[in-house]
């Protein structure tokens, strides 16, 4: 007789980020992950072959330093938070967590997603997105930390996770619960470059990719400028940003490999902006008074609710494209900055 095979599959699935502690803005209860696309979990374990004189094969193969345990969640991102649960990760949660990867003492976050793995005493090590026109935008988060099975388990039981389609697993909540927000289309995406502004400055209706360095006035609908001033419209195609802090999982001497590795991360890191324009728009140019701009730029990437910004970022790289055929010409950007410069803020509507 055949056995019962029982599956993993993502109708009954779920994932959440659970703070072992209140985080930055307070925060301290299991945030659901929603719209989840995939999850992966990895585990490495780092040990040591030990042979000698007189034996064939290893006698041994002991665990020397904490293992490393990582998971990612790749996710749609939601236009709007007005309609959807509190107990989301939102865009100010997505920012708690950036905070407390360079904190000097961080709080940690259990990291699960049902019938994949968990992350126990972990940080977020990366974040990145990508928007194009035809296309719905997706987001990936990831975290790395140490795992003990029995004890993420237990904390993932105690969570009431909910998602759209397969409900709640446990208690049997109806299909398509739990979630009522908006999907992020075109019209929702985003991106300015200003000379010096504080983060919340990056405003939410300026046209895609405006660069208002060369204007007398910085106000996109002044048309009092001096001739020759406007900037015209890129008309962006995509979008993408990636932000990347390396996280080490130390280990003190007395500690148990398997379960006493620490988290933590090690600033500046990495993070960027791409986007490809139909259009030369950012360069690195004259401006109004024929100097040469120099100085580095605040940009603001958004995406929905999610409203990602990196300090003093500069051109990396940028490459332009025409050719006989093409219905116009490409030109891409990939802008620079560091990790530790970089915020996630609430997009309002």
């Amino acid at each position: 007789m055949a056995v019962q095979l029982q599956r993993s599959i993502y109708i009954n699935s779920s994932a959440a980020v659970t703070p072992n502690g209140a985080l930055n803005s307070g925060w301290n209860a299991a945030q659901q992950v929603y719209l989840v696309q995939s999850a992966n979990f990895a585990l490495n374990i780092p040990r040591a072959d030990v042979n000698a004189f007189g034996f064939d094969g290893v006698l041994d193969r002991p665990q020397l330093e904490a293992e490393t345990a990582t998971i990612e969640f790749n996710f749609i991102p939601e236009a709007k938070n007005s309609g959807t649960s509190a107990a989301t990760i939102t865009a100010d949660k997505i920012d708690d967590l950036i905070r407390d990867s360079k904190a000097q003492i961080p709080t940690y976050v259990l990291a699960f997603a049902d019938g994949v793995g968990a992350v126990k005493n972990a940080l977020m090590n990366s974040w990145s997105g990508e928007a194009n026109v035809g296309a719905l935008p997706t987001m990936t988060v990831g975290f790395t930390g140490s795992t003990n099975n029995a004890a993420n388990v237990q904390n993932a039981a105690n969570q009431v996770l909910k998602e759209p389609g397969g409900g709640n697993a446990s208690t049997g909540s109806s299909p398509g619960s739990g979630w009522t927000g908006t999907l992020v289309t075109p019209k929702d995406i985003n991106l300015r470059a200003v000379v010096s502004s504080a983060a919340g400055a990056v405003a939410a209706k300026d046209a895609v990719l405006v660069d208002e360095s060369h204007e007398a006035s910085a106000d996109p609908a002044d048309d009092n400028d001096p001739a020759g001033t406007d900037i015209m419209e890129s008309c962006a195609q995509s979008a993408s940003f990636t932000w990347d802090m390396p996280v080490e999982v130390v280990l003190c001497l007395g500690g148990d490999p398997t379960t006493d590795g620490l988290s933590l991360g090690n600033p500046p890191g990495s993070a960027s902006m791409t986007v490809e324009a139909l259009s030369a728009q950012l360069q690195e140019d004259f401006a109004v008074d024929n100097t040469l701009r120099t100085a580095a730029y605040n940009y603001g990437l958004i995406i929905g609710q999610y409203k990602m910004f990196m300090a003093n970022g500069n051109i990396d790289s940028r490459t332009h494209n025409l050719a006989v055929g093409d219905l116009y010409g490409t030109y891409n950007y990939v802008i620079g900055g560091t990790a530790d410069g970089f915020e996630a803020l609430v997009q309002g509507p």
